[in-house]
């Protein structure tokens, strides 16, 4: 006589199955998430740090380059309304020769971009925005190259040639009245007012990406 099939315990014991089965995978995706979670907050923890590192190394460095601007527009107008002196000249050709640049923190950025950790960040408008910042320094680089390259073609020739570097000094007075140190501090002038900008823009950027990146951290506390 064949034995009649308990279905009822056969479903319950389907059930206590499934329901375990289930626990364990949302139990495992909440590990998953919590982990993803405090992951994203030490990428967020370590980008902050790095932005504020390059914000105020931003401000030291449009400060620099702003008293840069200062002198040679003094200069210029000097030598627009005649002949300038040789102790200006010096002072503009010892502040030419300092030269100002700025290299973003980017070791967070690049070790999270080589592990491939970018979807870590779950906002997407911060994480575009954070692509989007760090892609200005190839954009930087080549201007402040421009700038480098001027100096060296421009600038250097000009300073061999006319000052003694024991002293500083200009030993060929006609040489700051002439039209080549006119033209080179002009030009010097024009490069340094573009680069100028672009720092401006890249504080621009910084701080809104700090913003983002600081409310998004808060969020996840």
């Amino acid at each position: 006589m064949k034995q009649k099939i308990n279905w009822k315990n056969h479903f319950i014991e389907l059930l206590v199955v499934v329901i375990g089965i289930t626990i364990a995978f949302m139990l495992e995706n909440w590990r998953q998430e919590r982990a993803s979670s405090e992951l994203e907050q030490k990428y967020l923890t370590s980008f902050n740090d790095d932005l504020q590192y390059d914000s105020n190394k931003l401000d030291s460095t449009i400060t620099a380059v702003q008293n840069k601007i200062y002198l040679l527009r003094s200069v210029i107008a000097e030598m627009s309304s005649g002949d300038i002196s040789k102790a200006r000249a010096e002072e503009v050709i010892t502040d030419m020769l300092r030269n100002h640049n700025f290299v973003p923190k980017q070791a967070t950025f690049e070790s999270v971009k080589n592990s491939g950790g970018m979807n870590i960040i779950s906002d997407y408008e911060v994480k575009e925005a954070i692509v989007s910042y760090y892609s200005l320094n190839d954009e930087l680089r080549l201007k402040e190259q421009v700038f480098f390259d001027y100096l060296q073609n421009f600038v250097l020739p000009y300073v061999y040639k006319n000052v003694a570097f024991l002293s500083g000094q200009i030993v060929n007075k006609s040489a700051i009245n002439s039209f080549e140190f006119k033209n080179i501090v002009a030009g010097y002038y024009g490069l340094t007012e573009q680069n100028f900008q672009a720092y401006k823009d890249y504080k621009k950027a910084n701080a809104g990406l700090l913003k983002k990146v600081s409310e998004l951290f808060e969020q996840g506390l």
